[in-house]
């Protein structure tokens, strides 16, 4: 860490893909004068020192948040998974373990600032007292759109396109009783100790301010009033202009120099392909094979392919497992399939991108001026409500796995290829994204929020 510069700590959830929505802002951070230092696992020490920032280990799992399920996916045949987690939660196991680690680190790197996750939401909890006694200013990062429900807009796992009838508030109650559900069942089964439970009894401990009470008004996670939240998106992504007065949405804010692995060898290989052919790539992010359905999965890029075979002028370059490559026939000549792809750098080339709709991915082709045909393949978090919002917008078209035939999928890329309102709109939207946010400094907004009356992080 430079001694001569205060520290601003990232705590973000161990994966790439908050990783890298993180790091523009990490950037801004640091022209802001901070030294930017980051806390994760080991095994992305590596991936985030290429990017210029240093790294720390942290690990541990954030409480009231099923971090037992994790440690049944990593455990070995010792752990007894329902007994183990109903033990881990009369005993606050994970509880205990993150609040150690917290503190530690915190007394190791001595931030000024520190930015959290939303996904690890509870461990603010466990930073209050430390960010009061040392006064360390504090924002949570928000790497999807707004979680909040506001009197226009939709909870993200939703797939409608509202119109002056939609009724708002029937699809909220339907996300909040869906999850009165689960936590009922989560209480009978755990005896009491459901994620709810145990966070609001912590929250209690740690004497968290009134004025940071526990906010359920919102999807995924619990959240706390009066923090400020970092969102890395544009507004205008939403349905909503309508916001918390503590949120602000930082814009696009991508990294498109970001170190990513075979950048050399892809430049070579766009290089040999022909000029006078559009490049359109697909790729499913790098979770597709856990949370999406093989079979359909399986079934659209067989259709894909014989879409391609039948758009000859294009050539298609596809980031796809090998476990999936094998279930498909032979490739047609203007189709090359790869297990690894370095995304910024084929977007570089690209006219066209076919993505899941994730909120990076979708950030990342619009910083480049690349409209998109998104097919959603997650439904339990934001990609069905993102593919709507950017077919909404006119950013590109949605699609469906389990309809779009070889034939559909050949007319949305003609379409989205050939129609230029697609590129017009996608630079109205960048200019409009770019003005927001001229001159905002990061920095002052955090203190602005806590410096305001009933707010002060005490």
């Amino acid at each position: 860490m430079d001694n001569l510069k205060p520290t601003a700590l990232f705590l973000m959830s161990p994966a790439k893909g908050h990783l890298n929505a993180s790091f523009g802002l990490a950037r801004n951070v640091a022209q802001n004068g901070y030294a930017v230092t980051y806390a994760a696992p080991f095994e992305l020490h590596t991936y985030i020192s290429q990017q210029g920032f240093e790294c720390i280990p942290f690990l541990g799992l954030p409480f009231g948040m099923n971090g037992e399920k994790t440690l049944d996916y990593l455990a070995d045949s010792q752990r007894v998974k329902y007994f183990d987690n109903l033990i881990d939660r009369f005993y606050d196991t994970i509880y205990n373990a993150r609040k150690t680690a917290i503190e530690r680190l915190i007394q190791q790197t001595k931030p000024r600032l520190v930015l959290l996750d939303s996904f690890q939401s509870t461990d603010f909890i466990l930073l209050y007292p430390l960010l009061k006694a040392q006064n360390i200013k504090f924002a949570f990062v928000q790497t999807m759109l707004s979680f909040h429900q506001q009197a226009d807009n939709l909870p993200l796992d939703c797939a409608v396109l509202p119109h002056s009838k939609t009724n708002f508030g029937w699809y909220w109650r339907q996300y909040y009783f869906r999850r009165s559900l689960r936590s009922f069942w989560q209480s009978i089964i755990y005896l009491g100790r459901s994620n709810r439970r145990i966070i609001a009894q912590k929250a209690k401990m740690q004497e968290l301010n009134t004025s940071y009470s526990l906010d359920y008004e919102q999807v995924f996670r619990v959240g706390f009033k009066n923090i400020p939240e970092l969102i890395i998106a544009p507004q205008a992504l939403e349905f909503t202009d309508q916001k918390q007065p503590y949120q602000h949405y930082l814009g696009l804010m991508v990294d498109l120099e970001r170190t990513e692995t075979s950048h050399d060898s892809f430049a070579f290989f766009l290089q040999s392909l022909p000029k006078h052919k559009k490049i359109i790539y697909c790729s499913f992010g790098t979770l597709y094979g856990e949370f999406g359905n093989k079979k359909q999965l399986v079934s659209f890029f067989k259709n894909l392919l014989l879409a391609a075979n039948q758009l000859m002028d294009y050539e298609f370059v596809i980031g796809l497992s090998e476990s999936f490559r094998k279930e498909l026939s032979a490739l047609p000549s203007n189709v090359h399939v790869f297990e690894t792809v370095p995304q910024i750098a084929v977007l570089k080339w690209s006219s066209l991108f076919i993505t899941h709709g994730g909120l990076n991915s979708i950030k990342e082709s619009l910083a480049l001026s690349i409209p998109m045909l998104v097919y959603p393949v997650d439904k339990n978090w934001d990609q069905p409500s993102n593919a709507v919002k950017i077919a909404f917008h006119g950013l590109g078209l949605k699609g469906d796995l389990t309809k779009d035939t070889p034939t559909i999928i050949g007319q949305k890329i003609n379409e989205l290829l050939q129609n230029q309102a697609f590129l017009e709109k996608i630079k109205t939207f960048k200019e409009a994204a770019k003005i927001q946010n001229d001159n905002f400094s990061v920095v002052d907004f955090i203190t602005g929020v806590q410096n305001t009356p009933r707010r002060v992080l005490g």
